[in-house]
């Protein structure tokens, strides 16, 4: 029994308007792992907790800065021991202690099973915010690299006592970190600079509770920041032509550093910098599916671009021109596969079909996602299972090629703020499609297309000359 409610561990998440977190946890060691290396900022605490209260507990309380708590994409603990394989994606719901921090959320864990007393819990907590890169300053030449600044704190905040702790920043290459000297720092932390990487090693000592000190850690970044403004991805189904067909139009903006002047394109190729590592972006990539796909196209507002490869199972376009800081690129993508490899079967005229929820492009923020997936004229929606929380679920129709009846059955979804670490994520809509409605579309199209012949068949033998008969000339 006791394994059975482990395996639904932080399961329930629930606020109260105001409570007293109790001291009866400390933080014997915690190591926390931060890495910029992407267009957004994943962190991870690794940390073993005792309860050193005088009964047991099945609450543990963490704590995050607010300003990363609301962009945040991903917030997934994960209790490592006691022995356990769930986890759980928090919500936006925190709890409010008394003597809460006012820039800090506060989100209560209920563990499945009460620890005892002077017994530990090692919990993994994986974070990934997004907007938390600023280039520094905005502007700078086109040659030159970019400086990024990762708004941060020095130490984990927590309502607990901390006596141990180790950090490294990964990706801060000439790496910088500014803090007010004027708060008082708790421990001696020695750091180390090593190639790209901020670290220092296990430190004892006693961060106490609720302990709060800004941090911006000033570093540079040869890539550039990836922020999808806007994508449409839809997902078209048919039954008829064994056919899977994803289509996605994409509005991405370089979020890195903007031009200081203005472009220059001799400079620009004089300079070599078309094939050297710069802020700007020359080529999109993106992870194609397992499954094998056809019919591959990449278009903009001026046509077919035919600037693309595919080298294993990326495919790699190039726009028609870098896209510099601040600048806006609008595409599509699309190709198509056999619907065999996304469809099953699971009762009498009952399928079950999966889509993807993002379309594959490589390190990269989405800010706004709209999702749909089309099925075929006369397709009956009973379950949508999605994962996360989304917006504005709506079932609709639309018509489409030789759709002459209701048209197609659409399911849309919307999406904020996602990660390309999303994307392998899956979304599967239950349907109901009998041969009744298979056969429907090709029989009455056959019927159109009959009366259509017929009809003109008939006004072929009709007299449409407004010229007299010759037995009305005749008479006269």
């Amino acid at each position: 029994m006791a394994g059975r409610i482990l395996s639904v561990l932080f399961a329930l998440l629930y606020s109260v308007a105001a409570i007293q977190v109790k001291s009866n946890w400390v933080i014997n060691s915690l190591e926390r792992a931060v890495d910029v290396r992407s267009s957004y900022a994943k962190v991870r605490y690794e940390l073993i907790a005792e309860n050193i209260g005088s009964v047991p507990s099945d609450e543990f309380v963490i704590a995050l800065p607010s300003g990363f708590a609301k962009k945040a994409a991903v917030i997934a603990p994960v209790l490592r021991s006691p022995k356990t394989t769930s986890s759980a994606l928090l919500n936006d719901t925190v709890i409010q202690p008394d003597d809460a921090l006012p820039n800090v959320d506060y989100y209560m864990l209920k563990i499945g099973a009460p620890i005892a007393p002077k017994s530990s819990i090692a919990l993994s907590l994986t974070m990934i915010s997004t907007h938390q890169l600023h280039p520094v300053p905005e502007s700078a030449p086109m040659s030159e690299s970019q400086s990024i600044t990762l708004d941060t704190i020095r130490y984990p905040v927590s309502p607990y006592a901390i006596k141990q702790y180790a950090v490294i920043f990964v990706g801060t290459e000439n790496g910088n970190m500014k803090w007010d000297s004027e708060l008082p720092d708790p421990l001696d932390l020695d750091f180390t600079t090593k190639e790209d990487k901020i670290f220092t090693e296990p430190t004892k000592g006693t961060i106490p509770p609720n302990t709060y000190i800004p941090m911006e850690v000033e570093f540079t970044k040869k890539g550039f920041i990836s922020d999808v403004s806007y994508l449409k991805r839809e997902c078209w189904v048919s039954h008829w032509g064994n056919a899977y067909e994803t289509r996605d139009y994409y509005e991405l903006t370089n979020a890195g550093a903007k031009l200081s002047e203005g472009f220059n394109r001799a400079k620009w190729m004089s300079h070599g910098l078309a094939n050297k590592l710069t802020p700007a972006i020359t080529s999109i990539q993106f992870l194609l599916p397992q499954e094998e796909v056809s019919d591959i196209y990449y278009t903009d507002k001026v046509g077919n671009v035919s600037t693309s490869r595919v080298a294993s199972n990326r495919l790699i376009l190039h726009p028609r021109y870098p896209i510099m800081g601040g600048w806006h690129y609008n595409f599509t993508v699309g190709w198509k596969s056999s619907l065999t490899n996304f469809l099953k079967t699971v009762g009498p005229s009952t399928y079950l079909v999966n889509f993807k929820i993002l379309g594959g492009l490589v390190d990269s923020i989405y800010d706004n996602v709209d999702l749909s997936i089309i099925l075929p004229e006369g397709a009956e929606v009973l379950d949508v299972s999605a994962p996360y929380e989304y917006s504005d679920l709506e079932i609709s129709n639309i018509y489409s090629y030789l759709d002459v009846t209701t048209g197609r059955t659409v399911v849309s979804l919307n999406y904020k703020n996602l990660i390309s670490d999303q994307m392998e994520t899956e979304i599967y809509v239950k349907y109901r499609y009998t041969y009744a409605e298979l056969i429907k579309k090709p029989l009455t199209t056959s019927l159109y297309v009959f009366l259509a012949l017929f009809a003109m068949y008939i006004l072929r033998k009709v007299n449409m000359s407004i010229k007299p008969s010759e037995n009305a000339s005749k008479k006269q």
